[in-house]
């Protein structure tokens, strides 16, 4: 987690020249600054790609008993350091750590069983902040306009956070019961929205994570999962 890793190449030389044009007070010369920055921000840092490239890899992987063979010797590792981003501030790591945790899962029990004792409790309390009304992550949200949202690429993580979720709990049934008592359904009963709309190009196989329709359609399937373990905690 070296800084040249978190942050996208060039981005530190291209903030210190924007500092400097700032510094000239010429016409403009703030909105160009900015501009350069915010320019910068949009390309994918090294630890980005790599977390993508590993969750792409067990998409198209999870078929290929060779590589869950391979794969196996380091899962512990690799999950241990894709839970460090599991926080919704983090919110270029958050979403992208979430869905490689969403594809690990497909491999089958081994990684599930391991998903569940490393990773449960940290998606969890990371899809609660991500939708609390107050705290950090709401803050950050509130500070991104759409202007900027759109040229950071910036889109939150329930999606994704409730993915890895369903996924794990479709594989490993037995993690219900932990689910449940960390306080999953207190989560995603009040993001279940009747008048939500999905994204009319994308599916719910798709990582739609700014439709909130995505997010209402995810909640209420993990719900049902969740009541049908366990239906007397619906009158609760």
């Amino acid at each position: 987690e070296i800084k040249e890793n978190m942050i996208p190449p060039g981005f530190e030389d291209r903030a210190q020249k924007a500092c400097l044009r700032m510094e000239h007070e010429e016409p403009g010369a703030i909105e160009a600054a900015l501009a350069d920055v915010m320019q910068g921000l949009a390309a994918q840092s090294p630890t980005e790609l790599a977390i993508s490239i590993l969750g792409n890899m067990c998409l198209s992987g999870h078929l290929m008993p060779i590589f869950k063979e391979q794969l196996a010797n380091f899962v512990d590792d690799f999950l241990r350091a894709l839970c460090r981003f599991l926080r919704p501030q983090n919110w270029r790591l958050c979403g992208r750590s979430a869905g490689a945790i969403c594809n690990l899962v497909r491999c089958g029990e081994l990684f599930a069983k391991a998903v569940q004792e490393h990773c449960l409790a940290p998606l969890v309390a990371a899809l609660r902040d991500e939708c609390a009304q107050e705290g950090p992550a709401n803050l950050f949200k509130s500070m991104c306009s759409s202007e900027y949202a759109a040229a950071l690429s910036y889109q939150g993580s329930a999606s994704r956070l409730l993915g890895a979720l369903i996924n794990l709990l479709v594989v490993r049934p037995s993690a219900m019961q932990q689910a449940l008592e960390l306080g999953v359904l207190e989560i995603t009963l009040p993001l279940i929205d009747p008048d939500a709309e999905l994204d009319s190009h994308g599916t719910l196989a798709e990582d739609s994570e700014g439709s909130s329709g995505a997010v209402s359609s995810r909640a209420a399937l993990l719900s049902s999962r969740l009541l049908g373990a366990a239906p007397s905690r619906l009158s609760e």
